[in-house]
């Protein structure tokens, strides 16, 4: 019975009073104050320190999280496929609270059909995205939009994988005090 006791709290019946009192002090005592230590450590720079302070002119950088910055599209479609429609809602909210950054739409086909034909397929799925960001609050000023046809394939190859990456609409940030930020603008602005 006495071992027992000696397992359960560490302390022996023939251990002087001083040592016994020492021990109980050293770990029932030590545990408390280590961690009011740590808290504090931890804590009273976040309540106690005074914030950084901002420079209003210092240029913000836009962050999006999972910004889609390409969305496929079927054979010979504009319409935009159900499972992107909540991202490209989420970034509109997101660009709606940043004023100063533009997005440009560049629409892509591939090269099943004639060149005219899918110049203007590729505008049309270009508009498409803008109606939904547009839709969905987004100031359509800040949005460029410009088809391109089949003439920048992602893919060179013919196989139906190949021409899958080449029907597709590309996003792009810019920051609206940029003269001409990508040259691509400057090209849909004509």
């Amino acid at each position: 019975m006495k071992d027992a006791a000696i397992k359960v709290t560490g302390l022996s019946a023939d251990w002087p009073p001083w040592e016994r009192v020492l021990y109980g002090v050293l770990v029932r005592g030590a545990v408390p104050v280590a961690s009011f230590l740590l808290l504090g450590y931890f804590w009273l720079p976040v309540f106690f320190c005074p914030p950084k302070a901002v420079n209003p002119e210092a240029p913000r950088r836009a962050e999006i999280v999972s910004l889609p910055t390409v969305i496929h599209f079927d054979v010979d479609r504009a319409l935009v496929s159900l499972s992107m429609r909540p991202q490209l809602e989420t970034l509109a909210r997101h660009l709606a609270q940043m004023p100063d950054v533009g997005l440009l739409l560049e629409g892509h086909a591939d090269s099943d059909y004639r060149s005219d034909y899918n110049l203007e397929l590729s505008r049309l799925r270009a508009e498409a995205v803008k109606s939904i960001l547009v839709g969905s609050g987004l100031d359509a000023r800040r949005i460029i939009g410009a088809g391109y046809g089949e003439t920048r394939p992602r893919n060179q190859d013919r196989s139906c994988s190949g021409k899958a990456e080449n029907r597709r609409v590309d996003l792009s940030l810019f920051h609206a005090g940029d003269a001409v930020p990508h040259p691509s603008i400057k090209e849909a602005r004509q």
